[in-house]
């Protein structure tokens, strides 16, 4: 029997600690990404072919994977039920909000924003979120967004 780690994993045509996978496909698109022997991951664009992949284009994603990943924290806690919501960084390089941690078998106390992701829009500086932005996107989509600017200050945000 083939081993399906194999099967969706290519060697690099020379030496490095990564191997290609192929990662998901959603809407016919692929998103491959480079696994690194101690699983440390770097998402590669979906038209990128092999022979575009170089030591110095690894080298660079690593560095901006790495400056992404310190961006990931928890930004408060939940005014509801007192669980951590964090900012996380995607598959796809952008950032968002989610509501606890998921753990297999592990339930999580009751609350409204239970299991709840939000997106965090390209022009938001993951940084500078508040705990009541963090909360308010958690009503959002990354598809339907709508912003009216009361002021300079604050947004408000309708569906």
């Amino acid at each position: 029997m083939p081993d399906p780690i194999e099967l969706t994993s290519i060697p690099l045509p020379f030496d490095s600690p990564y191997v290609i996978k192929t990662g998901r496909i959603q809407g016919r698109v692929p998103y491959p990404y480079l696994l690194r022997n101690d699983d440390f991951k770097i998402g590669l664009p979906p038209e990128i072919t092999i022979e575009e992949i170089t030591k110095e284009l690894i080298a660079d994603l690593e560095k901006k994977q790495e400056a992404s990943l310190s961006k990931e924290r928890i930004i408060c806690e939940c005014p509801e039920c007192g669980t951590s919501i964090y900012i996380k960084l995607g598959p796809n390089g952008s950032f968002y909000i989610q509501h606890g941690v998921k753990e297999k078998g592990v339930r999580q106390d009751k609350c409204i924003y239970k299991n709840m992701i939000g997106p965090i829009f390209e022009d938001e500086d993951p940084d500078n979120l508040t705990s009541d932005e963090a909360i308010g996107q958690f009503n959002l989509r990354r598809s339907n967004r709508k912003i009216f600017f009361i002021s300079k200050e604050s947004k408000t945000y309708s569906q």
